[in-house]
């Protein structure tokens, strides 16, 4: 699958806060729903917006970042707040293609968590279904003014049942990331990179449908970072590695072997 996933709100809008806090609970959640998906083989973009000064800026920068990909599903994350109890998913429509996933996520989360199972929900007022182009839903996870919900919170277990509730499947909850084997012919872990092996050939996603390319292929009218009709990474000439960690031979929908990179 290809999905979207953002948290709601942003650092300088914040949402609702009691017990809990909601744009710091909500990007825990976030976090560890795309860590288990891109574990799990799928393609996810994280389309949170940290920036947006009001509620308008905010909304509008997540459905811009949503609307730059043709994906499957859109998952909005947010907690709720207003003395309920308990979690439930909005969808725009009873007829949204989104609405099998919606019912599974909050079935899973009221049982892992043991909180009330509020339901899915209809709306058309909720900015984020009513703009994204693709099939969209909304998750309240909990209410952060209820002492109940607030005792029988999980960040970690609440996202597994997310995900869980996508996928339709159980999924492990702990997840180990590999960690690249050192090389020799690397001073520095930030900068542009240019591919220059002519016999270049890559897997470019983690998919079964992402199919392998030669170096021509990889390098002919292609940018880096544009995707095929797979939903897979292009490479292009040059690659820009600067924000994973150091962790210079990956990116984010596949991976390149550092042989195969030379620093520009």
């Amino acid at each position: 699958m290809i999905i979207n996933v953002h948290a709601g709100h942003s650092l300088k809008c914040r949402g609702a806060s009691g017990l809990l806090d909601e744009v710091n609970e909500d990007r825990a959640v976030k976090n560890k729903v795309i860590e288990l998906l891109r574990a799990n083989g799928h393609t996810v973009y994280d389309c949170t917006d940290d920036n947006g000064k009001n509620q308008n800026s905010n909304l509008k920068a997540i459905v811009n970042k949503c609307n730059d990909h043709k994906v499957d599903l859109d998952v909005s994350i947010h907690l709720n707040a207003g003395g309920g109890t308990g979690t439930e998913v909005y969808v725009y429509s009873d007829n949204s293609k989104a609405k099998d996933e919606a019912e599974r996520i909050v079935k899973n989360i009221s049982n892992t968590l043991g909180i009330r199972n509020r339901g899915v929900k209809t709306t058309t007022k909720l900015y984020v279904l009513r703009k994204t182009n693709s099939p969209a839903l909304l998750v309240e996870c909990c209410f952060v003014d209820n002492a109940t919900d607030k005792a029988k919170w999980n960040a970690d277990k609440c996202a597994k049942a997310i995900v869980e509730g996508i996928l339709n499947k159980s999924v492990n909850e702990h997840v180990e990331t590999p960690t690249p084997k050192p090389q020799s012919n690397a001073s520095s872990a930030l900068g542009t990179y240019m591919i220059t092996a002519s016999d270049l050939s890559v897997r470019t996603g983690p998919g079964a449908n992402c199919r392998r390319k030669t170096y021509e292929e990889l390098t002919k009218n292609a940018k880096a970072h544009d995707y095929d009709k797979d939903g897979c990474l292009n490479y292009g000439t040059r690659v820009t590695v600067s924000e994973f960690n150091g962790d210079w031979a990956k990116i984010p929908s596949g991976w390149v072997a550092r042989k195969y990179l030379k620093k520009v």
